[in-house]
């Protein structure tokens, strides 16, 4: 059934019921009135409307109260078959929606808001972010298995989440093309369920950019966080690297050091005397946000590398999702509570699997180059055939294990995409834009190869440092060849490396292709297909290295 049909249906078959009945709890409230129920959050001494909620094929028709240890729930009735119970907490600005009805039965929950951005989070990749001033971002399908979506609400004083168990079909977006806001999420899903919605809201619990800096200098912007979180900024990065790469990321707003910070894997601050980022994958560039005393600033964001441009025109917002643990941000935020209604498969299917084996290339011979400039190779010859060590293991396993994951996963996939276009020609442009992109692997491959060449290369390369320690050599020229050596295992080793990071951003922008993709994708064919090529780029992002970045 399409979006308008159950627009409808909801108009057709909303009865009214007589029983009026409410829960609250200082944060949130719910109030079922007349057949609808209304979610309403506090603020600065306000009640505020945050959504409308409704069972969309099935009518209203009891609603009992129950008091509960630790808070308060309705028991609504919604025709024969289904029960739904709202539960309500004493703490925190979430609500627990509880269906019970048989196994067959098709229920559809309706949520109408009003809302400025849509966030739907993809936490193996990266936070999708569309906002209401772009006429071709009006939302549509969204992936089930990202098990959330979060609008941001009232001018940056309130956000809602909306969440789910188990879901065959999730929408969210506008429901008319005319419609200056996003104003609807809609959930199709059969038998049991439980979801999750969440009006948490505190001023500047998000938060607009007014204007993009036009330079490197740092300037104070308006917004304040209003309490501890793991804040977050949105830039538009396209990778001009032979075929362009477009990629929505979200960068750490962390608060200003001294000192290098690590804010995400292979993501970092190297140089804090001039606040210079590092990308595992793009390189080096000017990071554009700290937090200092409760204020933000700003500046613009640039790229060593040219091939790497910013969308400076697309808007920006500053928002959180999750929060330090203990913190005053976990209780009021999307992502701590959603772990609350997940079950630990479902979250571990939201997690990172952390590889890895070996030692890293550029602290091992870091290390290795201070022994021989402080001449003490020979006393600590063990110590340094133990780094020779670890760093080969840790070649072989991004050339034998993980890069070979990548490739192999592009050639199956490939593959796979060719077979579904075979059987199905509609989906040729689907196949074909996903193809462009993906067979950026085998190119940078073969291309990067010439240069990293392989695993007994560099080994042959380690050797040739061990067996400086007993040479004719002086002391001083056994530290300049040990320096020449180590910059050429830097080489080989980084740009191995660099090739898996880059693998997988070409999986990352391929996935958000399909991302967009999917929202607008109308053909259930193509719908099916998209959500099973989201569900194999999991796979292989799923597991992660640091040195793959993001």
């Amino acid at each position: 059934m399409g979006i308008r049909g159950l627009f409808t249906l909801l108009i057709l078959t909303a009865m009214a019921v007589t029983a009026r009945a409410g829960i609250l709890n200082g944060k949130i409230a719910l109030e079922v009135n007349n057949g609808k129920a209304l979610l309403s959050y506090r603020l600065n001494g306000r009640t505020v409307a945050a959504a409308e909620m409704q069972v969309v094929n099935a009518a209203m028709k009891t609603v009992i109260e129950e008091k509960l240890p630790s808070g308060s729930a309705l028991k609504i009735e919604c025709g024969d078959q289904v029960t739904l119970r709202a539960v309500l907490r004493d703490q925190g600005p979430y609500l627990d929606l509880e269906f019970d009805s048989p196994d067959s039965r098709e229920n559809v929950f309706l949520m109408k808001f009003k809302s400025e951005v849509m966030i739907v989070p993809d936490t193996l990749s990266d936070n999708y972010i569309f906002f209401r001033e772009n006429p071709k971002e009006n939302g549509g399908r969204v992936f089930p298995g990202f098990q959330m979506v979060v609008h941001l609400l009232d001018g940056g004083r309130a956000m809602l989440s909306c969440a789910w168990l188990d879901a065959d079909r999730v929408f969210s977006g506008r429901d008319k093309t005319t419609e200056q806001y996003y104003n609807y999420c809609l959930i199709e899903f059969k038998g049991k369920n439980r979801l999750q919605i969440g009006a948490p809201a505190a001023e500047g619990i998000w938060g607009k950019v007014a204007e993009n800096p036009e330079d490197v200098e740092f300037k104070k912007i308006g917004w304040k966080p209003p309490f501890n979180a793991k804040w977050l900024i949105n830039y538009s990065i396209i990778n001009m690297f032979g075929k362009d790469l477009f990629l929505d990321e979200s960068f750490p707003v962390p608060e200003f050091d001294q000192k290098p910070l690590s804010l995400l894997p292979g993501f970092s601050i190297l140089k804090p005397d001039i606040w210079q980022g590092y990308d595992q994958v793009n390189g080096s560039f000017t990071y554009p946000v700290y937090l200092k005393d409760g204020e933000v600033f700003m500046r613009q964001l640039i790229f060593a590398d040219k091939a790497i441009q910013i969308n400076f025109d697309r808007p920006q917002v500053i928002y959180a999702l999750d929060a330090v643990s203990k913190s005053a941000g976990e209780a009021m935020l999307p992502l701590p509570a959603l772990k609350k209604l997940l079950p630990a498969d479902k979250i571990t299917a939201l997690q990172h699997q952390r590889r890895g084996r070996g030692h890293g290339i550029c602290s091992g011979t870091a290390t290795i180059e201070k022994i021989f400039r402080e001449e003490k190779q020979k006393e600590k010859r063990e110590d340094i055939a133990v780094l020779l060590k670890g760093m080969n293991e840790y070649i072989v396993f991004l050339y034998c294990e993980r890069t070979k994951e990548y490739r192999d996963w592009e050639t199956a996939t490939v593959h796979w995409m060719a077979e579904k276009n075979k059987q199905n020609p509609k989906l040729s442009p689907a196949c074909q834009e996903l193809g462009n992109i993906l067979v950026r692997i085998p190119f940078v491959w073969s291309e990067k190869q010439q240069v990293f060449k392989t695993p007994e290369y560099f080994s042959a390369t380690t050797e040739k440092v061990a067996a400086l320690i007993d040479s004719d050599l002086d002391g001083e020229k056994q530290e300049d060849e040990c320096n020449k050596l180590a910059r050429q295992i830097r080489t080989l080793g980084g740009t191995l490396h660099h090739t898996l990071g880059y693998c997988r951003q070409v999986v990352r922008a391929a996935r958000w292709t399909a991302v967009q993709r999917l929202l607008t994708a109308s053909d259930s064919a193509e719908a099916e297909f998209l959500t099973a090529f989201i569900e194999k780029s999991s796979v292989i992002i799923r597991p992660h290295h640091g040195e793959e970045g993001k």
